[in-house]
């Protein structure tokens, strides 16, 4: 039975009998936390979002590259995160670099 489903027994439960025992209301709870978990992992197209690198390894990223792109080595101002081997399910410290705007999209659209 999916969460939803039972969700609905529940309020058909509490709709007939006027009242729920504490075990349905936890039980609707955890049904309703659960969604919204898989809710929070998905785009409106019902794809799956991509996380993103942590803090942890963005900040140490951008010291170990002292804050500059790691192509053109100038300055960030507007810090974009890269994937370098481009798997953006491989968010490991080892695969994040820090690029400028310009940089980030050439290496995307692989221009020269």
């Amino acid at each position: 039975m999916s969460n939803i489903s039972s969700l609905f027994s529940i309020i058909k439960k509490w709709a007939k009998n006027g009242k729920l025992d504490s075990s349905d209301v936890i039980r609707a709870g955890v049904l309703v936390a659960d969604e919204l978990d898989k809710a929070s992992k998905y785009n409106h197209k019902g794809k799956l979002k991509r996380k993103s690198f942590s803090q942890t390894a963005q900040e140490i990223t951008l010291i170990k590259q002292a804050y500059r792109c790691n192509i053109c080595k100038k300055k960030l101002d507007i810090i974009n995160f890269d994937h370098i081997d481009g798997d953006r399910s491989n968010n490991s410290i080892t695969n994040c670099q820090a690029l400028c705007p310009n940089c980030h999209a050439k290496k995307t659209r692989k221009i020269e």
